[in-house]
């Protein structure tokens, strides 16, 4: 860890890297100003952009520098073939790290370049995508060699094998006879759920105080006893149905009724009755398919991918994807607002 020393009056920082120790000068004689430079070192070198003693700026560091940098290395060094390729598909990069807002090297991360592919190479074979993400694992090994950074944060990304997930969900004629069905206790669940998206454990935490009747809308937050399994808040608009369950609860609560759901002992209580409710009307599925039904339905309507994936709190938009083959006929329709 580094570390204050004082030498002449000036504070120093001792610290190592890679087993070499190294000193710089705070040129300051104030104690605590001292400890704000050490502070402002130990983030730069925990996010690997100190190297052999020098501070890299900002310029220095950024992913336009090195792209171009890494493009001059590939003309000079590779036939012009492979450098084409190779300029093609770091441009594609780029373009993508810039739309989300990441310009620095040190700040790719392999969440990103999931997305990457989910988004810009959903249909392309796994043998496109080992190419792009070798070009990007090579053009950032440079960056390393080149002291733009002290690691790859990408090192360990793969293309992981396509995973298909099976998901139920439940037709509108179905949600009409699984509410005509179904206890009032469990009405007002289900009401809840498939109108929100929510998780079951989601539903049993929510307070009245996540409950925004004025914007018509509920919050997801974490709480000392409780957090969300994306480990971020977000908030769901509410529909006319969900609007109206909740106004009659919230008029039926008694005084010391923090919680909006509390009709069952439960949740698996919740959950065990509906299963045989579903089992009585001849239906497979299980509480958690009426999340399913949630993101079904909003993306056969034309709900884009990422706004569900913000409804349902996914923190990558490769698990909103298992919905995508739902909506083959968004991609028509929007080629068509085209008109030249």
């Amino acid at each position: 860890m580094p570390n204050l020393f004082k030498r002449n009056g000036t504070w120093y920082i001792n610290y190592r890297i890679n087993g070499k120790q190294y000193r710089k000068s705070t040129k300051t004689r104030n104690k605590k100003l001292a400890e704000i430079a050490l502070k402002d070192l130990e983030i730069k070198l925990f996010k690997g952009v100190v190297f052999e003693s020098k501070v890299l700026s900002k310029e220095d560091r950024s992913l336009d520098k090195l792209v171009y940098r890494y493009l001059q290395h590939v003309n000079d060094n590779t036939v012009s073939k492979y450098a084409r390729g190779v300029k093609f598909q770091l441009n594609r990069w780029r373009e993508f790290f810039e739309k989300e807002k990441v310009y620095m090297v040190e700040d790719i991360s392999i969440s990103l370049i999931d997305d990457f592919f989910a988004l810009q190479l959903k249909e392309s074979t796994a043998k496109t995508k080992k190419e792009y993400l070798a070009s990007l694992k090579a053009c950032i090994n440079r960056a390393v060699k080149w002291g733009m950074i002290s690691y790859n944060p990408i090192k360990d990304a793969r293309i992981e094998k396509k995973i298909v997930r099976k998901i139920n969900f439940f037709t509108k004629e179905q949600m009409n006879v699984i509410l005509n069905q179904m206890s009032e206790k469990l009405q007002i669940a289900i009401i809840i759920l498939s109108n929100t998206g929510i998780r079951l454990g989601e539903l049993w935490a929510l307070r009245w105080i996540d409950v925004d009747f004025k914007n018509e809308q509920i919050w997801i937050r974490s709480y000392d006893d409780f957090i969300p399994k994306g480990k971020r808040d977000r908030s769901i608009p509410l529909t006319k149905s969900c609007l109206k369950v909740l106004k009659n609860l919230y008029k039926n609560k008694s005084r010391k009724d923090n919680y909006v759901y509390r009709l069952f002992v439960s949740p698996d209580a919740l959950s065990s009755q509906f299963k045989y409710y579903l089992k009585k009307l001849g239906l497979n599925g299980r509480l958690h398919d009426l999340r399913h039904t949630f993101a079904s339905h909003l993306v056969m309507n034309g709900t884009p991918l990422p706004v569900v994936q913000e409804f349902l709190g996914h923190a990558n938009i490769t698990t909103t994807m298992v919905y995508s083959h739902l909506a083959p006929n968004i991609h028509r329709r929007e080629i068509q607002k085209l008109k030249y």
